[in-house]
């Protein structure tokens, strides 16, 4: 019979060593290596030591405890310093679990958060019926609560319910080191990116194996055994995917030789049947291909193939390329010339399909015919035979040798044609400029100067834009390149001004700078072309508002005359030499902006000395109508020839009727004004259009007297042009009353109004005068 002190003894022994249940307290060591373990409430799993095969060292462990073929699901201390004696206990001391060697401790599970429910505690260890061994409030069983658990450690094994965790770091599976040694060996298995995820096996630090992306409900290439659960975007879930009708008893597990396999338990023949084993094929290597190249799994081996084409080439394929991707693209990547490659791809986050790219080299690209995501690449283009790019590169640099001696024929034919315009025009200039002008350069540099055809002629956009026309030629409306409107008088090769009228203008014109004689910007000479550049006056000729049907009011009348007569003394008598116009006429009277008259057309003009009191021709010059009596039966032109042309404008610009195409029983318009204001009814003289407006101004009277003092037939009973600009200025200077003036055709003596010959010629013969041979007869029609 057994004494009390042996019965206590006993007690003392099973309370420590033999105890089971699922809980674990402070102070209790009944799990130990000497046999103690905890059982989940149900029966399914146990936790305690166990002695691998191979290694004399104790494990702190869980596995299933109904299953006859032990098997491991998770290992605690595989990490720390082996346990070797056979007192190691596990406890709960200090809110810790703690394995005890001797009373040394070798490894901890710590407290890694606090509890909600209270702020004092009483931790306890509980082995849970779904194999996750927790550290806990003794009366708390909310998760989220809990201290510490084996779930957040995993070791090669996942179970329903366990999270592998992307959380900045991956939560891997770690193999044993060998079938019978729980220490970790070399392989790894997890997700990575948590966004756009994927499976992967490493060995060491070596990536082994990358799954395809996750599209929505499974990894492709990988069964739909997993399934993943998105948190925020650093946080994710890998787990095992079960349903109602799953075997109780199932779990994934990273092998030692590498290999994932998914097992379930086999009630019926008590083993583990393999479902599926994640072993790479030689395609899902990593690195199978160089980059560019994918893999595609023959009859017989795999065979790396170059990506075709040289445009975005559509691939079904199941393995992204790189495992750094860029933020999603909003354009497909077409727009970034470092986009190597694009796809469409679940995002984990948003659940929607989003679009990532790819930059570099493309690595571990597969092709699958039944599943896959289209991956588009850009390609460097096909591979072209060095026979092909030689005879290429001779034909284009030959294609560019005849190009360039082309261009240097075409440029050098260019400068000579240039250089044979600019010898033309240098010629050109030359004969313009009289001998006295070419030995005294510097009168010669007040002539215009000579412009460029060329110029002229993108001026004018090619002589499109016609303004005007006549006998001589025609006039074209230009802009300069500096935006400056000109008028370009083209003379025509059938016009009867020649070289000499054409060398007239310009000679005379060049020299005067006055507001009422129109500007010569300069002139051109190109073969047979003869151009004169002009000021562009936008209203045209006085000719135009007078007889075409212009309103004109008699202030801009009177101002007109003021103009015409200041800008005639300004040539007759303000140079240095003496110029004779010959062909002052409405036409050749232009009006710019501010109705301001300017005197144009030059072309009929002679110069002679201050010395040289008339200039005798051959040949009659001017216009029917305008031509003084002594130039049109003498051919003798003087400065009172142009005031007699100057008379008959006025009279014009007064009545608005021509002098020639005046309709009167007494003749012409100055026949028909010497009648009325010699009746004293010169009020009638004046334009129907203006006379109720200005029969009461001196101003008309006066401009009637000064057209019939300066159309006298007589040169020398013609005023002075300088006096004339003065009676037009103030009305207190007195002027002599008219007689009758030239192409009167009856007096009242019954005889004729044009004296005979020998009187005229008796006034001029004692004038010096000088021979200019040659004459321009301008046409009778008005321009």
């Amino acid at each position: 019979m057994m004494s009390f002190g042996h019965i206590l003894f006993l007690s003392i022994l099973l309370f420590e060593y033999g105890n089971s249940g699922d809980i674990l307290r402070s102070g209790d060591r009944w799990v130990s290596v000497k046999g103690g373990t905890l059982v989940s409430s149900k029966g399914t799993f146990e936790a305690g030591f166990f002695r691998a095969a191979g290694t004399e060292s104790w494990f702190l462990g869980i596995w299933y405890k109904n299953v006859a073929e032990r098997t491991y699901v998770w290992v605690g201390n595989r990490e720390e310093e082996p346990l070797h004696s056979s007192n190691g206990t596990l406890e709960v001391v200090d809110d810790q679990l703690v394995i005890r060697d001797n009373s040394k401790p070798v490894w901890f599970a710590t407290r890694r958060r606090e509890s909600s429910s209270s702020s004092t505690t009483t931790a306890v260890a509980q082995l849970l019926e779904n194999g996750n061994l927790v550290l806990k409030d003794v009366n708390n069983d909310n998760p989220e609560d809990f201290f510490w658990q084996s779930f957040d450690e995993p070791t090669d094994t996942i179970l329903p319910e366990m999270k592998l965790v992307w959380n900045y770091q991956n939560w891997y599976l770690t193999s044993w080191r060998a079938f019978d040694d729980p220490r970790p060996g070399n392989f790894f298995f997890g997700f990575i990116t948590p966004q756009y995820p994927v499976l992967a096996i490493w060995y060491n630090d070596f990536l082994l194996y990358r799954s395809g992306p996750w599209n929505g409900y499974k990894f492709i290439g990988a069964p739909p055994l997993f399934r993943l659960e998105w948190k925020n975007q650093h946080i994710s879930y890998l787990l095992i995917n079960t349903t109602t009708t799953s075997p109780d008893y199932t779990r994934v597990q990273l092998d030692n030789d590498g290999s994932v396999r998914h097992y379930t338990w086999n009630q019926r023949v008590k083993k583990w049947d393999q479902q599926w084993s994640l072993s790479p094929d030689q395609c899902e290597l990593h690195r199978t291909c160089y980059g560019n190249a994918y893999c595609r799994v023959g009859s017989s081996s795999p065979a790396c193939e170059c990506i075709p084409g040289f445009e975005f080439s559509s691939m079904n394929t199941a393995v992204m390329p790189n495992l750094t991707r860029p933020s999603p693209s909003q354009n497909n990547g077409l727009g970034d010339c470092t986009c190597t490659a694009y796809s469409m791809s679940i995002s984990l986050e948003t659940d929607n399909w989003s679009c990532i790219t790819w930059s570099g080299d493309l690595l571990d690209l597969r092709s699958y015919s039944d599943e896959g995501l289209d991956l588009y690449v850009r390609t460097a283009g096909k591979k072209k035979s060095k026979t092909g790019l030689i005879v290429g590169t001779c034909v284009c640099i030959l294609v560019v040798l005849a190009l360039l001696a082309l261009f240097c024929y075409w440029r050098r034919k260019k400068t000579r044609e240039i250089e044979r315009e600019r010898a033309t025009t240098a010629a050109s200039s030359i004969e313009i400029m009289m001998p006295r002008e070419r030995e005294n350069l510097i009168e010669a540099d007040q002539l215009s100067a000579p412009m460029d055809f060329a110029m002229i002629v993108n001026a004018t956009d090619n002589f499109s834009q016609e303004i005007g026309h006549g006998g001589f030629g025609y006039v074209y409306k230009g802009v300069l390149a500096s935006g400056e409107e000109i008028a370009v008088k083209k003379l025509s090769q059938l016009s009867k001004q020649g070289l000499d009228e054409f060398r007239t203008e310009v000679r005379s014109i060049s020299r005067l700078r006055h507001l009422n004689i129109v500007r010569l910007y300069g002139w051109s000479v190109y073969k047979e072309e003869k151009l004169l550049i002009y000021e562009y006056l936008v209203n045209g000729s006085l000719e135009r508002h007078l007889f075409g049907g212009g309103e004109l009011n008699w202030e801009t009348r009177f101002h007109i005359i003021k103009g015409v007569a200041q800008g005639l003394a300004y040539i007759e008598e303000g140079g240095y030499d003496l110029i004779l116009h010959r062909d002052l006429k409405p036409d050749n009277i232009l009006l710019d902006r501010y109705m301001t008259p300017k005197i144009s057309d030059f072309g009929l003009a002679r110069m002679c000395a201050r010395s040289e009191k008339e200039v005798f021709t051959q040949h009659t010059a001017g216009t029917h109508g305008y031509v003084s009596p002594e130039s049109l039966l003498h051919g003798i032109f003087s400065s009172a020839s142009d005031v007699f042309s100057f008379g008959v404008i006025v009279l014009e610009i007064v009545n608005g009727k021509m002098n020639r195409s005046f309709s009167s029983s007494i003749g012409y318009l100055l026949g028909y004004a010497w009648n009325k204001y010699n009746e004293g009814n010169w009020s009638e003289i004046i334009d129907e259009k203006i006379r109720q407006d200005c029969v009461e101004s001196w101003q008309v009277l006066r401009c009637i007297e000064v057209g019939l003092l300066c159309s006298q037939y007589f040169a020398r009973d013609r005023p002075k042009i300088s006096l004339v600009v003065a009676q037009l200025q103030q009305e207190t200077i007195e002027i002599q009353k008219p007689k009758r003036p030239a192409f009167y055709p009856i007096d009242h003596e019954g005889k004729s109004g044009i004296p005979s010959s020998s009187n005229f010629k008796g006034e001029s013969s004692t004038s010096t005068s000088c021979t200019v041979n040659g004459y321009t007869f301008s046409e009778i029609d008005a321009r």
